[in-house]
């Protein structure tokens, strides 16, 4: 037995009260002092804290489930922006703009993928994201010349009239910049918020604040438990039935095992019986972990999050698939919210667009060995199967025709069919019973 783990207090006389007495003795009694307490700890609701916006930082940056989750779906959202390309009002890639060079490269201390990871942590944080462009002087006039994402949790919107719902910015962490924060030069974002009294994006996080605290709280009660060796408890002597309670001996013998031990070394004996009572449940009776767990997946899927992803003993196929669902729920359309953003920061004026070219992601390309049985049921040509499998294509004319296999004739859908008997050599013979549609033989 621990001796980190056992409260022991007073002396003979009090160890030995085991019922309710008057007033100021049931006071004394620890036995049922530190059983009332647990008793209503134990009994009392406990409401969960309210969040404000940096309360909401605060949990991204100390909770690890919200902290892996939001920084998984962050590169999922740089992945698909990665793969997206500016068109003219006709669909045709332009590969020449300074919106390009500005989106591949911000500025002088973040690349694209930190640019836009940043971009989607304050989004998927708080709800929304700023983003403060630096115009251009002379002959780049009317341009960006480097962009910086603002924290979210810093930025103060200033209100202003029906006609123009915000009038500007403030930024509490550099206030040199204030006179210069205009809607002209801020590219915001937000998700809706119900809240008519605030222009801030709602935060999935708010909603899945009570999960975070149920993982949170079940860590601090693992962490207590392992700190203390077990849970605390009270040690008192076994009642003698024949005495009608414990004996004297019983009682010195139980105080000085327990009390005079300092060393904090295990008590490997004792010299007479004792009672141990429990104050409280271990984590395994509590379900901690079951309840963590339940909080955590509830966590995925307040912010569209395979769940697979997280549990690391999924199959390959099970992984393979989420990864997928990931870039399908959360990389493209969080990456196309924030082009139609940015196509609106740079106010183009010939129709000009982004969009995700979502034939260049990985997770989304369909598998080449599904594709290439596909293109032998469909006879599709050398050089079709060469630009599947991006190898050079072969300048011939017979590389761009149909491979048919040697039982198959090109013609009408009942002439392609040819059975092995005819090209065996019997004329009478198909796999119908008829010679109606086959052609006869040079």
């Amino acid at each position: 037995m621990d001796m980190s783990m056992i409260k022991f207090w007073g002396r003979k006389k009090q160890v030995e009260r085991k019922g309710y007495f008057p007033d100021k003795t049931n006071k004394d009694n620890e036995y049922f002092r530190q059983l009332n307490e647990s008793i209503y700890m134990n009994s009392r609701l406990i409401d969960f804290p309210k969040v404000d916006r940096h309360s909401l930082v605060r949990i991204y940056e100390q909770n690890y489930a919200v902290f892996s989750i939001v920084n998984r779906c962050a590169d999922a959202i740089a992945k698909a922006v990665r793969y997206a390309e500016l068109n003219d009002k006709d669909n045709n890639v332009i590969d020449s703009h300074w919106s390009i060079d500005l989106l591949r490269n911000p500025n002088d201390l973040e690349s694209q993928k930190e640019f836009i990871k940043a971009w989607a942590i304050n989004k998927l944080v708080l709800g929304d994201a700023f983003v403060y462009g630096m115009e251009g002087v002379g002959l780049k006039s009317g341009q960006f010349i480097s962009q910086y994402i603002m924290p979210s949790q810093e930025v103060f919107i200033v209100r202003g009239g029906p006609f123009t719902p915000i009038s500007g910015f403030t930024l509490s962490s550099n206030l040199t910049l204030n006179s210069e924060l205009t809607p002209k030069n801020v590219m915001f974002s937000r998700d809706y918020n119900p809240d008519v009294t605030t222009n801030y994006g709602l935060s999935p996080l708010v909603s899945a604040a009570k999960l975070t605290y149920i993982i949170d709280n079940g860590l601090k009660r693992q962490n207590t438990t392992i700190q203390q060796g077990g849970v605390s408890a009270i040690v008192t002597p076994k009642e003698d039935i024949t005495h009608g309670g414990p004996t004297e001996i019983a009682k010195q013998n139980t105080e000085e095992d327990l009390n005079q031990r300092r060393d904090g070394r295990h008590i490997s004996y004792m010299r007479s019986p004792i009672d141990v009572h429990l104050l409280g449940d271990t984590p395994v009776n509590l379900a901690l972990l079951d309840s963590s767990d339940s909080a955590v997946s509830a966590l995925c899927f307040v912010y569209g999050y395979p769940y697979a992803l997280y549990k690391s003993e999924t199959t390959y196929d099970n992984q393979a698939a989420a990864k997928k669902i990931l870039i399908e729920n959360i990389g493209i359309p969080y990456a196309e919210d924030f082009l139609e953003k940015y196509t609106k920061f740079c106010r183009f004026e010939n129709g000009e667009h982004w969009i995700i070219n979502t034939d260049k992601i990985d997770e989304l390309k369909k598998d080449v060995t599904e594709m290439l049985n596909a293109y032998d049921k469909s006879y599709r040509s050398y050089n079709d199967r060469a630009k599947l499998l991006e190898l050079d294509t072969i300048d011939e004319s017979w590389a761009n025709e149909p491979i048919f296999p040697i039982n198959v004739m090109p013609g009408k859908p009942t002439e392609s069919l040819v059975s092995e008997q005819y090209l065996s050599g019997d004329d009478n013979s198909t796999a119908s019973g008829s010679t109606e549609h086959i052609p006869p033989k040079q």
